[in-house]
């Protein structure tokens, strides 16, 4: 019979985790405040290079399997990545490069690192004909999660995985990490701090199930729970080549902005490099060659237009535009 490789000694991994790998690579200020924040939710973004997947790799390491096992406490862990190709190449072989130790456990067709004592690290992709993600998640009780580009999915991942991170009364974390993709979901939830409201149908079930907790703090005490850490390169400057740097300076503008500073561009805008608001945008009405307030002042053979979206949680909006066939440009208001 084929020896199984011996538990490893957990309690000292945890502190030459602490004492080794993180003091090796010198924390940076973004990556100490996330070994330190402990909320539900965690959005580690910004620019490329600052250090987040690691931070998140050590995160998950220390506080939801090596701590938990010291606690006695068995739990299953998700890491997770839109597809096989970048889990196999990218995710899996840089977990193994700082936990090399837990080779051992490594079972390669179930992609998962299996501890005797019952406690999985599982490594899975999104099923690609799902958006939502629910295949991946599909009967599983978790600890704690981590997605890797979480900005490659939609919010319905993200609510499918928050109902499957359950396995402990406190302490269950959802981190996610990536790079700014404009005004999306995440930037609603981390950035606006704007969560689901609870209906008060809701609000009565939940005075019934918590009677002693105030409704003041079963409302509105879940934006506590989101907490965003975002960095650029150069908070990780020491730790970066100088030609990967300069590089990275040398991309278009609006590629710049999001992955080295870490504005909140939209991925769907970086074609658009040559674009520069200030010379092509009009901001003040008072510049149009007519009145707004006018229509009749539009000359009659531009082609003019409107268009509406229609709101529920934010305010029906309605726009205006008139194309000047002579000039190209068009004007909105």
């Amino acid at each position: 019979m084929k020896n199984e490789p011996e538990e490893p000694d957990l309690d000292n991994a945890t502190r030459t985790l602490a004492a080794g790998s993180l003091r090796r690579y010198n924390l940076n200020r973004h990556q100490a405040e996330a070994m330190r924040t402990f909320t539900r939710y965690v959005w580690l973004g910004g620019g490329w290079g600052w250090g987040k997947s690691s931070v998140a790799r050590w995160k998950l390491m220390l506080d939801h399997v090596l701590l938990r096992h010291k606690a006695g406490k068995v739990t299953q862990v998700l890491i997770a990545r839109k597809s096989h190709v970048e889990l196999r190449d990218s995710v899996i072989p840089d977990f193994f490069a700082d936990f090399p130790a837990l080779k051992p456990y490594w079972r390669k067709q179930d992609r998962e690192i299996a501890f005797p004592n019952g406690t999985v690290i599982l490594f899975r992709h999104f099923d690609p004909s799902r958006t939502d993600g629910g295949a991946t998640f599909q009967n599983m009780n978790l600890g704690a999660a981590w997605v890797e580009q979480a900005e490659e999915r939609d919010e319905s991942t993200f609510v499918l995985m928050d109902g499957r991170t359950r396995r402990f009364p406190t302490g269950c974390q959802i981190i996610l990490s990536g790079n700014s993709n404009g005004m999306d979901w995440i930037h609603r939830r981390f950035y606006e701090k704007k969560i689901p409201a609870l209906s008060p149908e809701d609000l009565a079930e939940l005075r019934k199930a918590y009677h002693t907790r105030s409704v003041e703090e079963l409302s509105g005490g879940l934006a506590k729970q989101y907490r965003r850490i975002c960095g650029t390169m150069f908070d990780n400057i020491d730790n970066l080549p100088e030609w990967y740097v300069r590089q990275a300076l040398q991309q278009p503008e609006a590629q710049k902005r999001r992955f080295v500073y870490g504005f909140c561009e939209p991925a769907s805008e970086l074609v658009y490099d040559a674009f520069d608001s200030n010379r092509h945008v009009i901001w003040n009405p008072d510049d149009f060659p007519f009145d707004p307030d006018d229509p009749a002042s539009i000359p009659p053979e531009w082609i003019t237009w409107q268009s509406m979206d229609l709101g529920f949680t934010n305010a029906t909006s309605i726009i205006c535009w008139a194309f000047d066939v002579d000039t190209g440009i068009i004007y909105c208001w």
